[in-house]
C-alpha cells in the first residue's frame, strides 16, 4: 500500500475542516449565522497561505521542473522551467542559465551538440550536466 504524502493529506484534512466549517455557518439557527460566518472566514484567511502553496507545489508539478537548452547553429537558447517563467528569473537568477553561460560548448558550439538537451543537474564546479531530449521525446 502506498503511503498518503504528509502534504495531501493536510490538504485533505484542510478541506474537510473548511467544509464543516462552512456547514456550520449555514446551518443551525439564523442568530448564531454571523458568528459562524467570522469563524469560518478567519479559519479560510489563516488556511490560505497552506493551500496556495500546496496548489502552487501542484501545478509546477504538473507543468515541470525542467529547464532545457536548445542548441542551433546560429547559437543557444534556453526553454525555462515553469517556476522560472512565472517568477520572471529568466536570465542572471537563474542557476542554470547562469550555468551554461560557463559551458564551453555554448563558447564553441559543435555539430553534435545541435538539437534539444535537457539540464539534468549541475555539478559541483557550477557547469551543467546535459542529457539529449531530442531521443527522450522520440521514445
Amino acid at each position: 500500500m502506498t503511503a498518503i504524502p504528509p502534504d495531501i493529506l493536510t490538504a485533505a484534512e484542510l478541506r474537510c475542516d473548511v467544509a464543516g466549517i462552512w456547514a456550520l455557518a449555514i446551518a443551525g439557527d439564523p442568530t448564531g449565522r454571523q458568528a459562524r460566518r467570522e469563524i469560518l472566514s478567519a479559519a479560510l484567511e489563516e488556511a490560505w497561505p497552506m493551500i496556495a502553496d500546496i496548489e502552487r507545489d501542484r501545478l509546477y508539478d504538473l507543468l515541470g521542473h525542467d529547464h532545457h537548452v536548445i542548441f542551433g547553429e546560429d547559437g543557444w537558447t534556453v526553454e525555462h522551467s515553469v517556476e522560472c517563467r512565472l517568477a520572471g528569473d529568466m536570465t542572471s537568477r537563474c542557476a542554470y542559465w547562469t550555468a551554461l553561460k560557463r559551458h564551453p560548448v555554448t563558447h564553441e558550439p559543435d555539430a553534435a551538440m545541435l538539437g534539444r538537451w535537457r539540464i539534468d543537474s549541475i555539478d559541483s564546479e557550477g557547469l551543467p550536466m546535459l542529457v539529449r531530449a531530442d531521443a527522450e521525446a522520440s521514445q
